[in-house]
């Protein structure tokens, strides 16, 4: 009895590491976007595109370059934010599986 008591918490435990590992990969691919949207972003605050682009939006009233460098920076800790907790994930993830071995 006590063997087949170990084996569903076992059976309970590897389903938890999957549905784990299906919510890393979705992480991973919010990381994804949002590192590729802070790449775009950054790339165009160069040059002359970037340098027309922030004249049309201070000039249309939008918040000022500094605002925007700000919310980047935020987008940035909020990725950093991210990571730590897929991290923490795996942490958790592989402490309950060994447990279970």
């Amino acid at each position: 009895m006590a063997s087949l008591k170990l084996h569903m918490q076992y059976d309970i435990i590897e389903r938890a590491v999957q549905d784990n590992d299906g919510a890393k990969e979705d992480f991973r691919g919010q990381l994804a976007n949002i590192n590729s949207a802070l790449q775009a972003m950054s790339a165009s605050f160069k040059g002359k595109a970037g340098r027309s682009f922030m004249n049309y939006w201070e000039s249309s009233g939008k918040p000022h370059s500094e605002a925007l460098i700000r919310h980047i920076e935020k987008l940035d800790k909020q990725l950093q934010d991210i990571q730590k907790l897929v991290e923490e994930n795996d942490d958790a993830c592989a402490a309950m599986f060994s447990w279970g071995m």
